[in-house]
């Protein structure tokens, strides 16, 4: 039996205890047989650390992997089980819903949903909960006539995603019939250059407690189209440019990052303090995970950028996304990333919590994984008589780790894009997911007149109850510029209600000139008269609805003035 101590890099609290567990959606088959077979190869001819055990240690790390020198006969490399569906993958609403999210921004079934029907009940949800003996690697196969869903669940010290996606990639070329890299760091801890320190840590000065308000939360998995992304990204570039030099290098991630932010605290209305961290991949990145050595490494190479500054009602998204932009870059400085992996490995070896947050500061955190899945084709296990020649949507990669009364509201994962967008798991406290979804459903029928939100309009029963902050007004230009909905047929011209294209967005006016959308107090500013059709004097204004602004239900895609017919714009 070969003893392969498990790396510190890859043991730091809570992570020992989770399974990741990970789910590729096709709209093509996958044929079971060669995806098993493929496996199989992979882990008896080259990657053969997959089939070890984790152990605890004997030595001087909690943790350690026991792998034969050769495997028997009965030796279970992995668990692997499958389901056949017998109808369309379309048939099934939380799929269709995943891989059809629609042209806007959407909420589609939450992770405990897919979780829950995509994944074998008794699979080990921590790794606390495994039988003995487990395999590390657990694999299921749903097979729908069109489509299929491979879930995988592998301990997160083994692992990080990036790793995961590496094992794919390998599976796949073996079933190529070519060899994958060499396994990097199959034996020796790479990441381990530096002795660690021999202090010991004396738990009772160093334990602490988290105050959560409002326990109850929801979660969401948000679909953010790509255009909506870039053009925020653009606009961000452009408003910021000449203030900071790294404003042309603000990514598509640090505005995504920058908007779940805002959102997790949608409802305060006071200033704040955060420390908004972001998850680095290491690989390619230091000389250690270079080209082919970072294309065989499966174990954590993470590293964090923080950054630590004051949120406020009025805080725009630009200042946010720059201001992880400029986090990020200093992370990426060799001397940034040294000390951010030793510091990990000494906080596994005081089995500390890994929290990353000031005192008195609230704290968020971002990863994106997305960029992980890019060039993972699973056309290659696709059955050989079935015809890919047609169009097919590309693959959708969602994932989730953590232990199972773990509260999500801290983080936002970006887990795959596409180039259709990005899908997201974003949590929050019930009343303030509320507000989000007030929020979007606001945006999408002000800006886009999307056909399908059937919500209250702004100022009908008040649904936001507090000041929009006043951040939504970047949303706007980039919303904007989504195809709307044709009216419906036989509609009059003067009956339809649309927004033209405006660079300013300050307010939403209707054309009949007596009502106005305020965005700071996030009410309808009424200058209507119930049934006289006057403007009423300035100082007698009232929050309302305005009545020239109604959604008629019989004409799915026309919006109807219920008096003047009155066309939307902005002023």
């Amino acid at each position: 039996m070969e003893i392969i101590p498990v790396s510190w890099s890859d043991q730091p609290n809570p992570i020992p205890n989770l399974r990741t567990r990970t789910f590729f959606i096709t709209d093509h088959p996958l044929d079971e047989q060669i995806l098993k077979s493929g496996l199989d190869k992979l882990i008896r001819n080259h990657w053969r650390k997959l089939g070890a055990r984790i152990f605890p240690s004997r030595g001087d790390t909690r943790l350690e992997y026991h792998l034969p020198h050769v495997f028997p006969d009965d030796y279970e490399l992995f668990k692997w089980s499958s389901v056949s569906a017998g109808y369309s993958y379309g048939e099934t609403y939380e799929l269709s819903k995943i891989l059809h999210p629609g042209d806007g921004i959407a909420f589609l079934p939450n992770m405990e949903t897919i979780d829950a029907r995509l994944r074998p009940q008794d699979w080990p949800y921590e790794r606390k909960d495994e039988p003995p003996n487990s395999p590390l690697l657990y694999v299921h196969l749903t097979k729908f006539s069109d489509g299929a869903v491979l879930a995988t669940s592998l301990p997160h010290v083994f692992a990080d995603q990036g790793g995961l996606a590496n094992i794919v990639k390998a599976w796949l070329t073996v079933i190529e019939g070519k060899v994958p890299p060499k396994m990097t760091g199959y034996k020796y801890d790479v990441l381990g250059g530096e002795k660690l320190s021999n202090v010991e840590v004396n738990q009772n000065d160093r334990i602490g407690r988290m105050r959560i308000r409002n326990k109850k939360e929801e979660s969401r998995l948000v679909f953010l189209p790509i255009q909506v992304v870039q053009n925020l990204r653009d606009k961000a570039r452009e408003r910021l440019d000449g203030k900071h030099i790294l404003a042309s290098e603000i990514s598509n991630g640090d505005i995504i990052t920058a908007i779940f932010t805002k959102l997790a605290r949608i409802d305060t209305e006071t200033k704040y303090d955060i420390s908004l961290s972001s998850t680095i991949n290491l690989r390619d990145r230091i000389p250690e995970l270079h080209g082919e050595r970072g294309e065989g490494y499966v174990h954590n190479a993470v590293h964090y950028a923080t950054s630590n500054f004051t949120i406020k009602p009025s805080t725009e998204i630009d200042e946010i996304a720059l201001q992880n932009r400029i986090a990020v870059n200093k992370a990426l400085e060799e001397s940034d990333i040294k000390a951010g992996v030793k510091t990990l490995r000494e906080l596994a070896k005081a089995n500390q919590v890994m929290l990353i947050c000031e005192p008195h500061h609230k704290l968020y955190s971002s990863s994106n994984w997305s960029g992980s899945w890019q060039g993972i084709d699973f056309t290659k296990a696709a059955p050989k008589s079935y015809d890919l020649s047609n169009h097919r949507k590309e693959m959708v990669v969602l994932g989730q780790s953590k232990t199972l009364k773990a509260p999500l509201r801290y983080r936002v994962a970006i887990m795959c894009r596409t180039s259709e967008g990005f899908w997201c798991d974003f949590a929050a406290p019930v009343k303030t997911m509320a507000l989000v979804e007030k929020f979007f459903s606001i945006a999408s029928v002000t800006i886009l007149g999307f056909s399908e939100w059937r919500g209250s309009l702004p100022g009908h029963e008040k649904p936001w109850g507090l000041r929009v902050p006043f951040w939504i007004n970047q949303m706007f230009p980039a919303l904007k510029a989504l195809p709307r909905p044709e009216p419906a047929e036989g509609s009059s011209e003067d009956h339809k209600h649309w927004l033209e294209e405006s660079d300013k967005w300050t307010s939403l006016r209707c054309k009949c000139g007596r009502g106005y959308f305020c965005r700071e107090h996030g009410d309808w500013i009424s200058g209507h008269e119930v049934g006289a059709g006057n403007a009423v004097p300035g100082d007698q204004q009232q929050n309302g609805s305005c009545p020239s602004y109604h959604y008629d239900d019989s004409e799915r895609e026309t919006y109807v003035g219920q008096r003047d017919g009155g066309q939307m714009s902005t002023a």
